[in-house]
């Protein structure tokens, strides 16, 4: 129901914005280096694919319409790509802090180990 919708709504919100994951001419997903380009018919490219396909044909790969040779920088892809670069930076630096957490708590868990007991009690 109702219930089902909003929930897979809510899971996938950055997948439902209308922009490709990907070139749409070598189908690599956009990276840093991707460059992607927006023809004026609104069909996103990496720009080496864009340039490389104008060098062939002066017309879009997906639609045949006249591109004019007006490639422009896709800013929205951009944003996304250096978002999700950001994020994973941010992960990658989390994941680091927690192993140094970890290794701190354990190298003091082993120094406890070494100390005995320090209720004053001691079994024999």
């Amino acid at each position: 129901g109702a219930l089902g919708r909003e929930k897979s709504a809510e899971a996938a919100p950055a997948a439902d914005d209308g922009l490709p994951f990907a070139c749409l001419l070598c189908r690599e997903p956009w990276h840093k280096g991707s460059r992607p380009v927006v023809t004026k018919c609104e069909h996103y490219f990496c720009e080496k694919c864009a340039l490389g396909h104008f060098k062939q044909t002066r017309r879009c790969y997906v639609c045949a319409e006249q591109t004019g040779g007006i490639f422009n920088h896709a800013k929205n892809i951009q944003a996304k790509v250096d978002a999700r670069a950001e994020a994973q930076a941010a992960a990658a630096a989390s994941s680091e802090m927690t192993e140094e957490l970890v290794a701190e708590y354990e190298a003091s868990q082993k120094k406890a180990a070494c100390r005995g007991s320090t209720s004053g009690w001691t079994y024999m």
